[in-house]
């Protein structure tokens, strides 16, 4: 079997039109995706990158894109019956413009299906198709009685990237912020929700359901500036020290809602100390804790390919939950 590893910004940007951050977290992602599915007897795993990329080495077949190329033009040259992973933001319709290609090409790609990625990748219709236990999420600010401060961030961001806190009185100022950074697209308003960030993934297998995955600890970085926090992602450590079973039902009564998927679907949850947890994002698509579970998994099991197993449906099952693993956003793995 042939299979395509595709994270967009190494596949169709070059380095310089990312930013760092990005650019690691990317690169963890797709070289730690393309030696687990490596490990699968008889998978043949080819790397798409940018010809630009030719100082990143990897040990698999390269398919080199070249930078006036489309993506639809690169299908064009490879298999129909070859099976796709794809790494990519939901920003701007990226991740949804991507795997919509692959479907009308009748390629299989293994992720969520185009309308849960719609329903994901848009914050505000998340909150409105599902209500709690999704945090509440709307298109203007003056909305939110119930709290002192509020998140603004893009309606189809990613990650961290333009997501800000502020006080109320303050939140016209924040949104001129976020626009004089650079974000000319739709903002939504969510109330600040006050406990521990964890995360969690599940991986769907159609009509046989889906595993949850452990919760993970998030380690968010706060900067403070002026009356504004700005929020960063720096990877996590799983499992999370904290009663996981709450979170668990949070997330399992929102899946339980859902149409029976396929594929890996992550889920950003704050837990207040005294309230129930409360999702505040749900991202369609690999997540930077792809990265730990799979060295956990490889680690708990003493087999390179547990994770793999798993995310393609040959085991359903979790392992016995071992040693802690710290993984950051930089591409190193800390324990």
């Amino acid at each position: 079997m042939i299979t395509y590893v595709f994270e967009y910004l190494h596949a169709l940007l070059r380095s310089s039109e990312v930013t760092p951050e990005m650019e690691q977290e990317g690169r963890a992602m797709l070289e730690r995706l393309a030696h687990d599915l490596a490990t699968i007897p008889g998978n043949h795993v080819r790397v798409v990158l940018h010809e630009s990329r030719k100082d990143i080495a990897l040990p698999h077949e390269i398919v080199w894109h070249p930078g006036d190329d489309s993506f639809t033009n690169l299908l064009s040259h490879t298999e129909t019956n070859a099976h796709w992973y794809v790494i990519a933001p939901e920003t701007d319709g990226i991740l949804r413009d991507i795997c919509g290609t692959l479907t009308r090409k009748g390629v299989l790609y293994h992720g969520l299906p185009i309308d849960l990625i719609d329903r994901f990748g848009d914050k505000l219709q998340t909150f409105n198709d599902l209500g709690p236990p999704v945090v509440n999420t709307v298109n203007d600010s003056s909305e939110i009685n119930d709290a002192e401060l509020i998140v603004a961030k893009p309606r189809y961001g990613c990650g961290s990237m333009h997501v800000g806190v502020s006080p109320k009185s303050h939140i016209n100022a924040l949104v001129d912020r976020i626009r004089s950074d650079g974000y000319s697209g739709p903002l939504v308003f969510q109330p600040w929700v006050e406990g521990r960030p964890v995360s969690i993934a599940a991986i769907g297998f159609g009509q046989q359901g889906y595993t949850l995955l452990p919760v993970a600890d998030q380690h968010m970085m706060r900067q403070s500036d002026g009356p504004f926090t700005w929020l960063h992602y720096e990877g996590g450590k799983l499992p999370a020290e904290i009663d996981s079973a709450p979170v668990e039902s949070a997330v399992r009564e929102l899946l339980d809602r859902l149409p029976t998927f396929r594929g890996y679907v992550g889920f950003d949850v704050v837990v207040p100390e005294n309230d129930p947890p409360v999702i505040i994002e749900v991202n369609p698509r690999l997540t930077l804790s792809y990265v730990g579970y799979s060295h956990g998994f490889e680690q708990w099991t003493g087999m390179q390919d547990a994770f793999a197993r798993l995310l393609t449906g040959l085991d359903h099952r979790l392992p016995r939950v071992g040693k802690p693993v710290t993984y950051a956003s930089n591409r190193a793995l800390l324990e």
